[in-house]
Order: C-alpha cells, then structure tokens, then sequence
C-alpha cells in the first residue's frame, strides 16, 4: 500500500512539473512574438514590459487626463502629417477603419471616433467612415480567435477604399524626386523576404517582401509610369493572417492593375510613426493620393510602454514616462 502511495505522488508530481513547463514555454512563445515584432527587443525582466488595454484609459480620472494628453501629441503629429502630404501635392484621405463595431464597439472606440472626426473637419481632410461597411456585412469577415480581417474582410473594405481610388483616378502629383534621392529600401521590411510567419494566435501566413521592403508583389517604379496610391495604418492594413493577394492592398491591386498600390503599414503603427516614416521614404515613393487608416487605439498607442515596444525607430528614440504616464502605469499595474 506503501509502494502504490509512492508511486501516485511521484506520478502527481511530474504531471505538475510537465504542466509547468507547458505554461512557461506557451508564455514563452508570446514572448518570443511580441519580441519580433517589437522595435526594441523588450525581455521579460525589463521595466515597463505592460501594455494598457485601450479601455483601461477610460476608467480612471489619471487615465481620462492621460488621454487629454495623448490626444493633444496625435494632433499635432496630425497637422504636422498633413502639412508633409500637402508639399507633395498629393491628396489626403483618412479612412476610419475598425473591427469594433455594433455590440462589439469599445469604450476606446465610441470616444476617439469623434475626436478624429473632429480633428480632420479642421484640417480640411476627407474622413471616410468604414463603420457601417464593416458592422453591415454578410458572414464571417475575421479570422478566428482574432481581430484581423480575413480574405472576404480583406475583400469588403477593399470595394469600399476603390470607389476612392475611382474618384481620383485622373489625379496625378507634380511633385518627383531626382534618382539619388530615392532610397533603395522604401518600406520598414527587410527586402525579399519569402516565408511563412505565425502571428500570435497560431495563424499562419505567407509573407513576401518585393526588393524595395514592401509587402507587395510588384515594384514601385521610377520615374513613375502609373498613378501610385499609398495606403498607410495599423495591422488592419498590413494584413496580419493572410497572404499578399488576399491583403486589402492586395485585392486592390488586382481591381486596379493600372494603378500602382503601395502598402506601408505596420503592425501597431500610430500617427508618430507615420510622421517619421513619411519623412524618410514614404514621400519619395511620389504618391498621388495617401490612404491613411485610422481607428481609436491609434490614440492610446501613443502611450509610453506601448511605443517602447512597437515603435519603427526602436532604440533611436528612447521612450521615458512623463510623470502622468508613470503615475498611470504604477496605478494600474502595480
């Protein structure tokens, strides 16, 4: 009897020991996700690893100061965006784009929405609004357990982003740039990439780079033989969990093989790094009309440890807490 209890505990203890290896090496392997896509190779030890939900800024009086903040340097990086696009000479559209809607919509969401509005009606920018696109739609649109638009997503904003691409079609920028000038990498992937990526919900797809570092299948030429269309944004545009064809960008190559789609988006990218990105390669890419999605989260991504982790200058701009966003990140994590 003695012997059986000796043997039920060594057993007891090794399926203990087993399951906490499976929840370390699960943990693990967020870390290692969260790590490739993070600019600045955050590890588990280091301070301010915490990323706020969206919402979470909404539930206390230090975080409704804090988004006064946010919302005070998206403005101005807006403006600043703006006045960059208009030395171009290209038109400027931001498209409002989000999965969260109808009973899905977030606090995040229902607050920012607005402010964007606002902010573009001020800046005499075009605001498209994909809401009712995306809440009206017949089926299944996103992937599962995700938030990201799948194949038939890809396809629905796809159709509604065209009729812009239609009603500018004759339009063209007078605004080129000699050849020593155009950087050989015009996107922020590496050149040539040819692999399967596995994003964090264990959904696989096939990422492909052209040489310039953008994820599209043709080039963009010099000097420039077809309208060039740029779409800039999050993940929403980017395409996290499907392949090149069947990425919004994608979709409306194949509507528009007259045109010349250009996708620059990045997964978590806000309006910063859209400024800076701007500045050093995407207005040399001579765009005629810019596509620049927006959706509530754009704000609180200004938030300090979500830009440690997710900014495109990764460790050439360092990000400090001011003492409202310590004082936030203390309250709500520690």
């Amino acid at each position: 009897m003695m012997g059986k209890l000796r043997l039920n505990t060594i057993l007891i203890l090794i399926s203990i020991f087993i399951f906490s290896c499976d929840r370390n090496n699960a943990k693990s392997g967020t870390d290692n996700f969260y790590d490739g896509l993070s600019s600045t190779k955050v590890r588990s030890t280091d301070e301010y690893r915490q990323v706020p939900e969206p919402d979470d800024f909404y539930k206390t009086r230090i975080g409704l100061r804090l988004v006064d903040t946010l919302e005070s340097r998206f403005a101005e990086d807006f403006v600043a965006f703006k006045k960059e696009v208009d030395a171009s000479h290209a038109k400027l559209y931001v498209c409002y784009i989000t999965p969260e809607v109808g009973s899905a919509v977030t606090r995040c969401e229902s607050e920012e929405k607005p402010f964007i509005k606002d902010l573009c009606e001020k800046q005499h920018v075009p605001f498209v609004d994909f809401t009712d696109v995306v809440a009206n739609r017949q089926g299944i649109t996103f992937m599962p357990v995700d938030g990201h638009f799948n194949q038939k997503g890809s396809m629905l904003v796809a159709n509604k982003i065209s009729e812009l691409i239609e009603n500018n079609k004759d339009y063209r920028s007078d605004v080129t740039y000699p050849a020593s000038m155009i950087p050989a990498v015009l996107g922020d992937e590496d050149p040539d990439i040819d692999k399967i990526v596995e994003d964090k919900k264990g959904l696989p797809y096939k990422l492909t780079t052209n040489k310039q570092g953008l994820r599209m299948d043709g080039v963009v030429e010099f000097p420039k033989k077809k309208q060039h269309v740029l779409l800039m944004g999050d993940s929403e545009i980017y395409g996290s969990g499907v392949d090149n064809p069947e990425t919004i960008t994608g979709v409306l190559q194949k509507k528009h093989p007259d045109k010349t789609i250009i996708n620059t988006s990045k997964w978590a990218y806000t309006i910063d790094d859209e400024l800076s990105q701007w500045k050093e390669k995407s207005k040399y890419q001579e765009p005629d009309v810019v596509l620049l999605e927006m959706n509530g989260v754009n704000i609180t991504n200004l938030y300090f440890s979500q830009k440690i982790r997710f900014h495109r200058l990764g460790d050439e701009k360092p990000f400090s807490p001011s003492p409202l966003e310590k004082k936030f990140y203390k309250s709500r994590f520690n």
